[in-house]
């Protein structure tokens, strides 16, 4: 639950400290801390998941909740694009 907690307040404030659009360098550091936090966001789903559905399922699973909510970030910045 603190996982979870922790990595919405991440996905929250990266998604409300939107760097200035002149500065580069910047935006692509900015766009760039996406893979780790998913990254992050995987290993807690897989935490959470139960242990007796088996690594392969549990694998699946996680996989398809970060793919799921990766569409959804890209999805949200398309008006802010």
């Amino acid at each position: 639950m603190l996982a979870t907690a922790a990595s919405v307040a991440i996905l929250l404030s990266i998604k409300f400290a939107d760097p200035a659009p002149a500065n580069l360098w910047l935006r692509v550091a900015y766009d760039s801390l996406h893979v780790p936090l998913f990254g992050i966001i995987a290993i807690c789903v897989l935490l959470v998941t139960p242990v007796r559905w088996g690594i392969k399922k549990r694998l699946v699973v996680t996989g398809c909740v970060v793919l799921g909510l990766s569409v959804l970030s890209e999805a949200a910045q398309i008006p802010t694009n």
